[in-house]
């Protein structure tokens, strides 16, 4: 237990194993557990810029598969907006990733940004509670694939899911509860869902799928809205389903929730 502040950027993700005497390129099974997420505090700072707690995207060199978080909060200073503090952004060439996170709060800008030409995949949220001041899931690879929520709880201040040039979907969200608040200086229009992928973001029937089930949603502000697409391919299919959800608008009226232009563009409310 204990509070730690890190001033260190990409602390995880700039590991030169060999000065360590260590022959391989990256280690399997790293578990960082801490004794609860109020008790072990990891508060990552800097003056100014943008820092990340795991960051390949430039290097593309990979340090860890099955890397897991337990029992621990990771956050920025709270309330200050002069840095960008940055959870995860991987860069994967193959082998499923599977980071994981358990009963942890998090509060960061970009929770996970996804990139790569194969896996960056296979990654858990359990029982946490996330505070995101941008997005919490960016995608930019066809196979950042199969990341799932389970009974946690957002904060959503800006998107919540942003699909990008290069695709990746097959998202699970189940149980928890997700509000979307204003955001301390950008009032344009902030989505749930949102298709940035002019080509529709490489999407198949393999990653095509969102779904939602089970969340209660809290919407505050006549800017906070549901799913945006904007493309016309016809081969690459995007289906966001909310299943056996509530959702209301708090504060804003009423407002266009669904905005979809293109083809094989469906967005389905069952039992909701």
């Amino acid at each position: 237990a204990g509070v730690y502040e890190v001033r260190t950027n990409n602390l995880l993700g700039d590991i030169d194993f060999a000065s360590y005497g260590l022959s391989f390129n990256f280690a399997f099974g790293l578990k960082l557990q801490g004794q609860g997420k109020m008790s072990t505090v990891i508060t990552v700072k800097a003056d100014n810029g943008e820092i990340w707690l795991y960051d390949n995207l430039a290097s593309k060199k990979e340090s860890f598969i099955d890397c897991h978080f337990l029992d621990m909060s990771i956050a920025k200073e709270w309330l200050n907006y002069n840095y960008k503090f940055n959870i995860v952004r991987m860069y994967s060439t193959g082998t499923n990733k599977r980071f994981r996170f358990w009963r942890c709060f998090i509060n960061g800008d970009t929770i996970m940004s996804l990139h790569g030409t194969g896996n960056a995949d296979l990654h858990r949220f359990h029982d946490c509670q996330i505070l995101t001041d941008e997005c919490f899931l960016d995608l930019n690879l066809n196979q950042a694939v199969a990341v799932e929520t389970y009974s946690t709880d957002f904060e959503v201040m800006k998107h919540f899911i942003i699909l990008n040039d290069n695709g990746g979907g097959s998202f699970k969200q189940f149980g928890g509860n997700l509000e979307m608040h204003a955001h301390h200086s950008d009032t344009s229009d902030h989505f749930l869902f949102k298709d940035n992928g002019a080509l529709g973001g490489k999407m198949g029937l393999g990653n095509c799928d969102f779904l939602s089930q089970g969340v209660r949603y809290e919407i505050h502000g006549a800017n906070k809205k549901l799913f945006y697409a904007n493309r016309l391919n016809v081969d690459r299919p995007v289906i966001y389903t909310f299943d056996n959800c509530q959702m209301g608008t708090v504060s804003g009226g009423s407002r266009q929730a669904v905005y979809a232009r293109g083809f094989n563009l469906v967005v389905n409310f069952h039992n909701t």
